[in-house]
């Protein structure tokens, strides 16, 4: 008897994180819709940059933070120009907004070093190659690894490339197997992922890893999608929203997750996001998932408000 109870206990605390409570919850809403954006978690607080809002999708300066209790938005010094599809990077003390589109159609060649501390911006590089947006960056130590994207023309990327802030250095790095834009790419433990998005061929399902060197296909999501928001929640990668078909307007509101530490993907249907949403940041704070603004179901919709991902043991209440 007493070696069924410790075999219960063992297997209770060796359960996958999979088998936790997750719901979904309102947080407030940011200032103003967007769709596009660049954001970033940096010093316990949530930074979105740029992007497209409003009926009409105009481009916007506008930027803002999320203080955690402390009441919710807070806008902040506007970007030295719009920007679209754009992406961000903590790094140290500040934050990098790299690539995307400006209002003019053009593809914006500099890289911008936000000061959180003093509210400011100044250009901090310039791009090797601007023709992106849509595209992927994520820091790896002392380098952030910029890949993928849309480059006009119909053309879509899976090239990298390696910038050194330090010494404002350009380095190649390894081409995806499957060129694509508007997907998610994810570090945690100097390993690198990328998930979904779009190519000529639509959405895609395709996932890959970068241990080292070269890209390695993984088992394929689930459901293809592109506009997608991806973010780790302790040892899953949760993947939400997005859109399904290429020609199709609709918007999902599906999550999916994949276990790193078992190498594959949840057969465990997981609550799905309470407005569907793509063009959106999935970005984790404080052990909860926040999904920002973006597309709504309407495409002609652009979102404001944010709603969290937690466990249903946490205090919600801490996160607004």
């Amino acid at each position: 008897m007493k070696l069924i109870v410790y075999i219960s206990v063992l297997l209770f605390l060796l359960a996958p994180a999979a088998s936790a409570d997750l719901r979904w919850g309102a947080a407030p809403s940011m200032h103003d819709p967007r769709m596009g954006y660049a954001a970033v978690a940096h010093e316990g607080r949530i930074y979105v940059f740029g992007g497209m809002r409003g009926a009409r999708r105009e481009m916007t300066t506008s930027a803002e933070v999320f203080i955690p209790r402390r009441g919710g938005w807070r806008e902040i010094e506007p970007l030295p120009a719009p920007l679209y599809q754009s992406t961000a990077v903590s790094y140290g003390r500040n934050i990098l907004i790299i690539g995307g589109l400006t209002s003019n159609g053009n593809f914006n060649n500099r890289i911008y070093l936000y000061n959180p501390e003093n509210d400011t911006f100044l250009v901090a590089g310039r791009m090797s190659e601007p023709y992106l947006y849509g595209h992927g960056a994520a820091r790896v130590g002392r380098r952030i690894l910029i890949l993928g994207g849309a480059a006009g023309d119909r053309r879509f990327e899976g090239r990298g490339r390696w910038f050194s802030p330090d010494s404002s250095r350009w380095t190649v790095a390894d081409t995806l197997n499957n060129p694509r834009a508007n997907f998610g790419l994810l570090e945690r433990d100097d390993v690198v992922w990328a998930i979904g998005g779009f190519n000529l061929g639509g959405p895609l399902n395709s996932f890959e890893v970068l241990r080292g060197r070269g890209w390695v296909n993984l088992q394929p999501m689930p459901t293809a999608r592109g506009g997608l928001g991806a973010a780790f929640l302790g040892d899953l990668l949760i993947v939400a929203g997005g859109r399904t078909r290429m020609h199709d307007r609709q918007v999902t509101n599906l999550v999916e997750a994949y276990s790193a530490r078992d190498n594959e993907w949840s057969e465990r249907e997981l609550p799905g996001m309470t407005t569907p949403r793509m063009d959106f940041a999935l970005i984790e704070l404080n052990d909860t998932l926040y999904a920002i603004g973006g597309r709504g179901q309407r495409m002609m919709t652009v979102l404001n408000s944010v709603e969290i991902l937690y466990d249903d043991a946490s205090d919600v209440a801490d996160y607004g």
